[in-house]
């Protein structure tokens, strides 16, 4: 495999831990399989929240079609809000800014200073 890699999963894993660190995020990230908790959607992301013994879910909007408006979650005691992502425009080389791309445009346009696109924003 590449760098020791000997699939694609590991690989992404490995790709995303770089780029955490060259954007400077400090975060403990954990594999939902070595949770070994069961469900699938809503239900499952409660029990990992309960596996990891949680009391707030923040979850992207377009999650908002499987999560049944939160009654799991509330269920569960678990304080369910949607961040508000409002997309930060970067330089990129060539026309009009495109969002929506990989972090990795983000790495290879802005560098070092990429990190500065990560700050805390509102829930809605």
């Amino acid at each position: 495999g590449v760098n020791g890699q000997t699939n694609l999963c590991s690989a992404n894993i490995s790709l995303i831990e770089r780029a955490m660190e060259i954007l400077g995020l400090d975060v403990n990230c954990i594999s939902s399989s070595a949770l070994a908790v069961d469900g699938v959607k809503g239900e499952r992301l409660v029990n990992i929240c309960k596996a990891l013994d949680v009391d707030s879910y923040i979850s992207p909007p377009g999650s908002k079609d499987y999560l049944d408006d939160g009654l799991l979650f509330q269920e569960a005691g678990i304080d369910l809000s949607y961040f508000n992502f409002d997309h930060p425009e970067y330089s990129q080389l060539h026309g009009a800014f495109e969002p929506n791309l990989s972090v990795i445009d983000l790495i290879m346009n802005e560098g070092i200073d990429s990190g500065r696109f990560f700050q805390c924003r509102e829930t809605i």
